[in-house]
């Protein structure tokens, strides 16, 4: 027993937590990190994906999302108009392919 009461993964208060990551957009670091915006839907991705709930998320919203961060050159910012790095790109592919949507990516920029 911890001191919370419970030994035991508490599922839904994580996959509630993430879902509300974007919906507190009132606060000045919401602002602050948006360069690291397309870092954090992958990795609260990978957490859903490992909490077994992958569908917690809209993923027509977040490829959405992720396509709007292509640039002109191939490559991906970490949020929409930043210049693409190698990072974000990588974390852009990976979103993509866990959603069963690399044909989302624009191959001719």
């Amino acid at each position: 027993m911890t001191m919370f009461g419970t030994n035991q993964l508490l599922v839904d208060k994580h996959v509630e937590f993430i879902q509300n990551l974007d919906k507190k957009q009132d606060g000045l670091e919401y602002w602050m990190t948006e360069h690291l915006r397309v870092s954090g839907i992958y990795w609260g991705l990978v957490a859903l994906f490992l909490l077994d709930r992958p569908q917690a998320l809209d993923h027509e919203q977040i490829i959405a999302y992720v396509r709007g961060c292509q640039n002109a050159d191939g490559g991906f910012g970490g949020h929409t108009h930043h210049d693409s790095h190698l990072l974000y790109t990588m974390s852009s592919v990976q979103i993509l392919s866990m959603l069963n949507a690399l044909d989302q990516i624009d191959g001719k920029k």
